[in-house]
């Protein structure tokens, strides 16, 4: 059976009012794998639960609070494949024949499209250049008009979006090269800086322009908004972060391409869509924290379905992505055992009958870490003791005595010593081993699984 698991972010976020903030709560579904045609039966129950909670079960609600965000999609309404030509279209009528605000009333509107979807140049880098045509056209039109401040504003964005390119004197005739370059004057020598980070290999990109291929990427920029997204090797695209470079700052983009990667966005639902079960237990909450934080929220639950149809339910916390509260009950549960748990994990219900209280718990603190070298310590002893044993054996008890009446047989000893230094090596060894700092948290260790007769059977995983 198809390893299934869905997911539900409860996140607090503040929204910012006239008098005060009022805190809010958002369902979000997330599954191994692609979305099962019967998760919304399984989960109904759930969100009509929280949403008495004051949970949020729109998926619309959730991709507005990005947007608000500031992480709109890199693709979000298309350009059409007509986009060059809508262009040349109002160039060749338009601009030829003077109508300048006919001109920036039809190529305008096209601009904010593009600019809404920066996604469409990663897929095809030729698309730049009817943009930046455009984007000139309107800053000569806006001059023409009589707004020299607009037209000043257009030119910024051909600096600041192709810069790459520029204006050449012999495409677009001397007026237009000059106001570009007087733009490029009065904005100085002054540059600031824009780092990239992702946790994986991808393609960067920067005002639609592709800046570079691998996982950190440092350019400079003059003064200006610039719209920073990454594509993954399966055209997988990240969400669009916006930066303001002003002066001479540094602004820096961290982009997860995990998280990236599993995120989903439509009108039928909003969350995420897991690798591997294997990912559920190290990425679940770990992503959660993240969407979490970059809305601001207050908290994070999480609702889930296993293999076995058990329906599992966390609290995460939003510092380090562990589980507060972990709860469960198993397949076939009732309406009643559903709503129980979604009111335990919230804070407002008890765990009982089958809804399990199956939060992890931290292992017991560990021994004291001066004993693996009172171990060493000893062991070393042993073998010396061992080796004075065997250095003395067969020697003469008396002095000055030959024939020597008396001879030490201290091999048995020795043989005693070197054994005690063995086993003392294999203690330190394990105690070594036991006392270094564990990689993966206790949290992500521990896997749940529904007992026949009721209840939870856990197992948890560790390293020697």
């Amino acid at each position: 059976m198809l390893h299934r698991v869905v997911i539900v972010f409860g996140l607090v976020a503040w929204m910012v009012g006239t008098a005060r903030a009022e805190r809010r709560a958002v369902v979000i579904e997330a599954y191994v794998g692609e979305r099962p045609t019967d998760a919304e039966r399984v989960m109904k129950t759930l969100r009509e639960e929280l949403e008495k909670l004051n949970f949020v079960v729109s998926p619309e609600a959730l991709e507005e609070a990005l947007l608000k965000a500031n992480m709109p999609p890199a693709i979000n309404d298309g350009i059409g494949g007509d986009f060059e030509e809508q262009w040349k279209t109002a160039h060749d009528t338009a601009f030829t024949e003077g109508k300048w605000r006919e001109l920036t009333e039809k190529l305008v509107p096209l601009i904010e499209r593009a600019r809404r979807n920066p996604g469409e140049f990663a897929l095809d880098q030729t698309k730049r250049e009817p943009l930046r045509r455009a984007v000139i056209d309107v800053a000569m039109a806006k001059a023409k008009l009589g707004d020299l401040t607009a037209s000043k504003e257009w030119f910024r964005d051909v600096v600041s979006s192709f810069g790459d390119l520029g204006v050449p004197r012999g495409q677009h005739g001397g007026e237009a090269a000059d106001a570009y370059d007087a733009v490029k004057r009065e904005l100085g020598g002054k540059k600031g800086t824009i780092e990239v980070s992702c946790t994986e290999q991808a393609a960067i990109y920067i005002n639609e322009h592709q800046i570079d291929i691998g996982t950190k990427v440092s350019r400079q920029f003059p003064p200006g908004r610039y719209r920073v997204f990454v594509k993954l090797g399966n055209q997988r695209m990240s969400r669009v972060r916006t930066v303001d470079i002003v002066d001479e700052q540094v602004a820096k983009v961290e982009i997860d391409t995990g998280l990236e990667s599993a995120l989903r966005a439509s009108k039928d639902w909003f969350g995420l869509s897991l690798r591997s079960n294997g990912s559920r237990l190290s990425d679940e909450g770990t992503y959660a924290k993240k969407i979490a934080n970059e809305l601001t929220a207050a908290g994070v639950i999480v609702i889930g379905l296993d293999e076995q149809q058990a329906v599992l339910a966390s609290l995460i916390a939003l510092t380090d992505g562990r589980p507060l509260k972990r709860g469960m009950v198993g397949a076939g549960a009732s309406e009643a055992e559903l709503r129980k748990l979604a009111r335990f994990v919230a804070g407002e219900a008890q765990p009982g009958g089958r809804v399990v209280d199956i939060t992890p718990r931290p292992p017991a603190k560990p021994m004291w870490g001066g004993w693996k070298y009172l171990s060493g310590v000893a062991a070393v002893g042993a073998f010396a003791a061992g080796a004075y044993y065997l250095s003395i054996d067969g020697s003469c008890r008396t002095e000055n005595v030959t024939p020597c009446p008396d001879l030490l047989n201290t091999r048995p000893q020795a043989y005693v010593a070197m054994g005690v230094g063995v086993a003392l090596v294999g203690l330190t060894v394990y105690l070594y081993i036991k006392g270094r700092p564990e990689k993966t948290p206790y949290w992500q260790k521990m896997s749940v699984v529904p007992a026949p007769g009721g209840g939870a059977m856990a197992g948890y995983t560790t390293t020697f």
